[in-house]
């Protein structure tokens, strides 16, 4: 399961139904990799916006490059955990990931 909470609210609830499906099932494929991108950056996307700040502003309060927070933002770039917490940090979110036992197999 992952999870992006937001302090004032928001989270991925639909994007962790979906994970937790595909990863019950192992049908992750090319588009559901995508699917999970464009979820993410969604996020982000809205996030930032409600904080009322720019790409370059997200660029500063994380180190990551304004072209690289732009392809983030468009789902075109394989983020790394690592760079997530860096953006959720910024944006006053956590991400939480977990792995539950499928005991249905």
């Amino acid at each position: 399961m992952i999870l992006l909470e937001c302090t004032g609210g928001g989270n991925l609830s639909e994007f962790q139904d979906y994970l937790d499906s595909a990863l019950k099932n192992c049908e992750l494929n090319k588009d559901d990799v995508s699917y999970l991108r464009k979820s993410i950056s969604t996020q982000i996307i809205s996030r930032r916006n409600e904080m009322g700040i720019t790409q370059k502003e997200l660029s500063g309060l994380t180190g990551i490059k304004q072209s690289n927070i732009s392809k983030i933002e468009n789902a075109d770039y394989n983020i790394t955990i690592e760079v997530l917490e860096k953006i959720a940090n910024a944006l006053n979110c956590k991400v939480q990931i977990t792995f539950e036992d499928d005991l249905e197999r």
